[in-house]
């Protein structure tokens, strides 16, 4: 049975659909996503009647309920859909459906069967009218990528326990660090990550005139600058995915980053930064070696007031995850034969659900009559 790609909400799992079409240009169907099938698929927008309702009940026409999600395969991890482009809602203004999705283009890359990353590549958008709606043309790419077939690389053994990775931070490749405990702006001691080793650090305080610069506080957002600047020094844009293959890079997303606008004397700043690091283990179960798959940096917002002078305490904690698929002997268990026959050799008339309903003596007397006529 093949792997499909799933979407995961507040509401439950269940299969990601596009929309598509049957008979004619029309999207009078829905097409599932089976994992390593690229495909486009297009069809014609439709409407019953292009009203309100129809444009905004409509899933298929609104990047924010269709692509603002989580997809996962069957059975692991959920990974979230980013985008480097806003995911609109559809809107009904002036007698006009606006924000409607015209063509987007999706790349999922996979281990094997495992979605590790998914993006948005592009999107484009479109507004119907009373005169346009029925000819509008939704196009969908899904591009699968397998990393498995990336790196062929034979000298490259894979992370172990305790080695050094390298991230790329203002197009350099340095040593994955974060700041030491102690004083940020005093010390300027690193603590270097290393591979599955779990840990914790941060500085005491970041004072706001970080490195030494004349910095006075005269709002929320400048306190945000200062900490986003001091943030923007350790979070990478790319993480190698092998110790030793610096072109074969990891993407780094960030999560949670959004700041909200201060409300009276409270400003709201990122204090705490959780970094999971994701791997999995390629090859067979005799030969294997790991892989890192993406990061994720996710920023929790705490509601400080801001004061002349003040410092704050920041912490950063990594942790490692693996993703990879649970591996199964050849036969899970030993194969049993069923051997009672199917009901349709003895009465093709009768379904599955008759034959269950009906009592023992009614059947063997079925199967008598059948025998003997």
């Amino acid at each position: 049975m093949p792997s499909l790609v799933y979407r995961s909400d507040e509401e439950g799992t269940s299969p990601l659909l596009l929309p598509t079409s049957f008979i004619g240009d029309q999207c009078t169907g829905v097409q599932e996503l089976v994992i390593g099938n690229t495909l486009t698929t297009s069809c014609i927008v439709s409407f019953l009647v292009f009203n309100k309702s129809e444009c905004e009940e409509n899933e298929f026409l609104s990047a924010h309920e269709l692509l603002q999600t989580f997809i996962t395969s069957n059975n692991t991890s959920n990974v979230q859909l980013v985008s480097k482009f806003p995911l609109l809602p559809v809107q009904w203004d002036n007698e006009t459906c606006r924000n409607v999705i015209n063509e987007v283009s999706l790349t999922i890359k996979t281990n094997d069967t495992v979605i590790i990353e998914a993006e948005v590549e592009s999107i484009v958008y479109n507004s119907l009218t009373a005169k346009n709606y029925s000819t509008m043309m939704q196009i969908f790419h899904i591009n699968f990528e397998n990393i498995l077939m990336v790196s062929k690389n034979k000298t490259d053994e894979g992370y172990k326990s305790g080695d050094e990775i390298y991230v790329m931070i203002s197009n350099e490749r340095l040593p994955f660090t974060l700041p030491s405990l102690g004083e940020c702006a005093v010390s300027h001691r690193q603590q270097t990550i290393k591979f599955m080793v779990s840990t914790t650090t941060g500085s005491r305080k970041i004072p706001l005139n970080y490195h030494n610069t004349t910095f006075r506080v005269m709002n929320c957002q400048d306190a945000q600058g200062k900490i986003m600047h001091f943030y923007t020094e350790y979070e990478p844009i790319s993480i190698d995915r092998y110790p030793k293959e610096e072109q074969n890079k990891a993407t780094v997303h960030r999560k949670n980053n959004t700041w909200k606008n201060p409300v009276d004397s409270s400003c709201s700043i990122s204090t705490t930064v959780s970094i999971e690091i994701l791997y999995s283990k390629q090859g067979t179960l005799q030969d294997s070696r790991n892989m890192i798959v993406h990061a994720f940096y996710e920023y929790s917002a705490d509601e400080i007031v801001i004061s002349p002078n003040m410092s704050l305490p920041i912490t950063f904690s990594v942790h490692f995850t693996d993703i990879t698929t649970p591996a199964l002997p050849r036969f899970a268990s030993l194969p049993r034969i069923d051997l009672r026959l199917p009901n349709d050799f003895f009465y093709p008339f009768v379904s599955s659900k008759t034959v269950n309903n009906l009592n023992w003596q009614s059947l063997s007397a079925l199967m008598l009559y059948t025998v003997f006529t």
